[in-house]
């Protein structure tokens, strides 16, 4: 299971169709989030503003009633009367709410009478202005204020109330301060609401972000469609190409090699062009068998490479390829360090398709053989444990750049600022080994710096 679905992660557009979903639902989730997040707001301001509003209003009843409860602390269904300031007066009692307290403070800040059913305990905070609504939430609580700890997230406002009087016959009246008003309000009940609303935005955002994931990923499909057709059409030809060429190619290699098996029939002003043309044939030969290898290898289904996958020993397989390897080895001076003989390691085996792994390794060890100079070093490496099998290949070439490193496995990719083209390459090496590793379950690993070397490393579950 596993297999298969990295097999369809791994397919070029199954990716590139995730990474374009997510990212269409990215952008979406966050236009969504910013949406929500201003419904909410909004909401929350305007639930509190007119909260705000009935406080003033209430407040600027209640001062009206100031007066008359100074003289008669008890009386509180006071009859509607004028103050002669201009304005109507209602009396508090008309728009006062069931979750609202008022309560009145002589000039001293002592209160004089009270109206509600939950009445805050709290200090009178003096004002000489009309104040705005303030807010008491649960971080004002401290252990130094205990008297705040019963109250959550109250709303209140405390207003001055002055009586005009004429003294001395003057014209204009003269405000005289005979005490304060506070109104406050619970804010629990707009709470509750908002976190109602929050929880509906919550869940819609959610199913808007799963309906727009089947309809991004319906026209991420859509969209792809032309885009697969073209790749699907190129790697046929390909596929046919490569194919085609290889018996022309094989019919001109063999008709050079006929012609340089008798010297004498070639003038020596043809042999230097007859050694570039048989140069030429073999990087094509091998250019074709690796771009067929790729075309078969991507139309192959998983199930078939399963039913060549076989138990070996990796160790008897690179001790092959070294003897094979042995003369390019010994043509550039290369020293050659190897850890592959030690009794568990030739124990440890893999499971996978022997001739598959034998290309992957293959490829490495060409490429360090390539790309490491005269009189370097190469060392291969073999690590075995209960649960992976490591083969890890250095050399001390000239090294990769760290910004090249993410693109060494790319097809016909190559670095002119730290590898040059190689006679013979086709610039599928790698590719095609990371190709093999995938198809395993793995990934190679690399790492390496300018002028001292190369390592890679893949690791396969051990049996």
């Amino acid at each position: 299971m596993k297999r298969l679905v990295r097999r369809w992660i791994d397919h070029p557009f199954n990716s590139l169709h995730l990474r374009l979903l997510f990212a269409y639902l990215s952008v979406m989730s966050a236009v969504l989030g910013i949406i929500i997040l201003f419904v909410y707001q909004y909401f929350a301001n305007n639930l509190y503003d007119k909260i705000d509003r009935q406080l003033r209003n209430l407040a600027d009843a209640a001062a009206h009633s100031l007066p008359t409860l100074k003289a008669n602390p008890h009386h509180y269904q006071t009859p509607r009367m004028l103050d002669n300031d201009g304005d109507l007066d209602i009396q508090w009692q008309d728009i006062q709410q069931h979750q609202q307290t008022v309560e009145w403070f002589d000039a001293n800040g002592e209160l004089l009478a009270q109206s509600g059913k939950k009445i805050p305990k709290l200090p009178l905070i003096k004002t000489s202005v009309v104040a705005q609504v303030q807010k008491l939430e649960h971080s004002q609580n401290s252990l130094d204020n205990p008297v705040y700890k019963d109250y959550d997230n109250l709303r209140f406002l405390t207003i001055p109330v002055y009586l005009a009087s004429y003294i001395n016959d003057q014209k204009s009246p003269q405000k005289r301060l005979i005490g304060y008003v506070r109104v406050s309000e619970s804010g629990e009940e707009i709470e509750e609401e908002l976190e109602r609303l929050l929880w509906a935005l919550g869940w819609g955002g959610l199913l808007a972000v799963f309906l727009s994931s089947m309809g991004g990923w319906w026209l991420v499909k859509q969209t792809l469609q032309p885009v697969e057709q073209n790749y699907e059409q190129m790697r046929q030809f390909t596929a046919d190409a490569s194919h085609e060429l290889r018996s022309p190619l094989t019919v001109i290699k063999t008709s050079v090699d006929v012609i340089r098996s008798h010297p004498e029939r070639i003038h020596s002003a043809d042999v230097q062009k007859m050694n570039a043309i048989a140069q030429a044939i073999e990087q094509m030969s091998h250019l074709v068998e690796d771009l067929l290898f790729m075309a078969r290898f991507d139309n192959t289904e998983v199930s078939d490479l399963h039913s060549h996958n076989l138990l070996f020993s990796p160790s008897e397989l690179i001790e092959d390829l070294l003897e094979i390897l042995e003369p390019q080895i010994q043509a550039k001076k290369i020293t050659l360090q190897t850890n592959i003989h030690e009794p568990q390691l030739e124990q440890a085996n893999i499971y996978g398709d022997p001739q598959q792994i034998r290309r992957l390794l293959m490829n490495l060890l060409e490429n360090a053989i390539a790309y490491t100079p005269q009189s370097g070093e190469i060392k291969v490496v073999l690590l075995a444990d209960k649960e992976f099998l490591e083969i890890k290949i250095a050399d001390t070439g000239i090294g990769i750049a760290h910004d090249d490193l993410a693109h060494v496995f790319e097809r016909f990719w190559r670095a002119d600022r730290a590898r040059t083209k190689r006679s013979g390459g086709s610039g599928l090496g790698l590719s095609i080994a990371q190709a093999i590793a995938k198809r395993h379950g793995t990934v190679i690993n690399v790492s390496s710096e300018i002028g001292l070397g190369s390592s890679f490393s893949v690791k396969f579950p051990s049996r």
